[in-house]
């Protein structure tokens, strides 16, 4: 089978324009070299794929210690490739796959990324290249192992702080450092990007199959996106309530109609039944610091949910630097505050809308951290 090239994984380093097909990996396609490509473009041991055939027809090319018989075989990362000499799959900064001189020509590393109960209550490891090997060894999820070419474990690396590691998936990917913190299943590195991304792999042969989150991922970094001012009112104390939001906000109300129908409060579709005001940027968190100290800068935790949290406000004095209205009165209005991460953009685009997954909601306890951390609010 063959893959269109414009459609092939980027951490492949080949050229983007050529010929419209190029061979398509027998496995993990996205993660992985076929032999053709890495013996005949990467590595530059042969001219055409007919070369590359009759390379491993004569037993030549070998996959980790085993004599390669395709020529879409899938090389994974940290996998040794056999062709005179002996070379290892690994990734460079720029996030592409590259072939280094193997220093320990016997051994490969695998990352464990499941354990799985068998038959007699044996212990499968399930390793990242996809292979499966049984042991008795307590070995945890994200721990490395050194394997020998008959897949017997060599050396035992646990996830831990102070070990080497690479990042092998995201924005990072390529990049090797010291872990300095763990939370849960996500690691920090400690990266120097300034490094060349020669000096970056020299310690390919340590645990470098841990596949870590970098903890300043930007797309991670939560934010306040608007703050919104609402007061309900009907008829003649719409006025005023409009008057007192653009009062507080500097801007133009907007006044809500109904949707609904109820009977027991005369609500029918189209009333004008409130007033509300959007303010986002440094006018929002401005106004926010002010609203906060009316209450005290205390809030309940019931208050929060997931991107957002609201409170009430009393009466409108309470604000600092607000003084009583005679044609306004006495009247409250309540604050609703929205967070956002980077990426919302996919729900709200008008072309190829895509869907937000759970992860880039912000949840309760981040907003109670956030709040905490930048305002000092206290929650009861």
């Amino acid at each position: 089978m063959y893959l269109k090239r414009q459609k092939a994984a980027i951490k492949l380093p080949i050229e983007r324009k050529g010929t419209k097909y190029i061979a398509r990996s027998a496995s993990h396609v996205n993660n992985s070299v076929p032999v053709v490509i890495a013996v005949r473009d990467m590595l530059k041991l042969a001219k055409t794929s007919r070369e590359v055939k009759k390379m491993i027809d004569q037993k030549i090319i070998k996959l980790n210690g085993k004599p390669v018989k395709d020529l879409r075989e899938s090389i994974q990362l940290f996998a040794l490739l056999e062709a005179g000499k002996t070379y290892t799959l690994s990734l460079l900064p720029t996030g592409k796959f590259t072939f280094e001189e193997a220093k320990e020509k016997n051994t490969r590393v695998c990352k464990v990324i499941n354990k799985t109960l068998v038959k007699n209550n044996n212990l499968q490891l399930n390793l990242h290249d996809g292979s499966n090997i049984l042991s008795k060894d307590k070995i945890a999820i994200g721990d490395s192992l050194h394997l020998d070419l008959s897949g017997k474990i060599k050396k035992h690396i646990p996830l831990e702080k102070g070990k080497e590691a690479m990042v092998i998936s995201g924005k990072y990917a390529g990049f090797k450092g010291k872990i300095h913190s763990l939370e849960g299943k996500k690691a920090g590195l400690i990266i120097n990007e300034k490094e060349t991304s020669g000096s970056l792999s020299k310690k390919s042969d340590l645990d470098g199959a841990q596949e870590l989150s970098v903890l300043d991922n930007p797309m991670r970094k939560i934010g306040i996106d608007k703050v919104l001012l609402s007061c309900g009112a009907i008829e003649k104390d719409l006025e005023k309530a409009r008057k007192l939001l653009e009062l507080i906000s500097g801007m133009k109300a907007q006044v809500i109609a109904s949707t609904k129908r109820i009977p027991n409060f005369g609500v029918r579709p189209g009333l004008e039944v409130g007033t509300r005001v959007t303010l986002r940027g440094e006018k929002a968190i401005q106004l926010l610091k002010r609203c906060l100290e009316s209450i005290g800068n205390i809030i309940s935790e019931s208050q929060v949910s997931t991107n957002h949290f609201s409170f009430g406000i009393r009466e409108y004095i309470e604000i600092p630097g607000l003084e009583y209205q005679r044609d306004i009165g006495i009247r409250g209005l309540n604050v609703t505050v929205v967070f956002t991460r980077p990426g919302t953009r996919v729900k709200l685009k008008k072309i190829k809308t895509g869907k937000l997954p759970s992860k880039q909601h912000v949840s309760q306890k981040e907003i109670i951290k956030f709040m905490e951390e930048s305002f000092q609010t206290k929650f009861d």
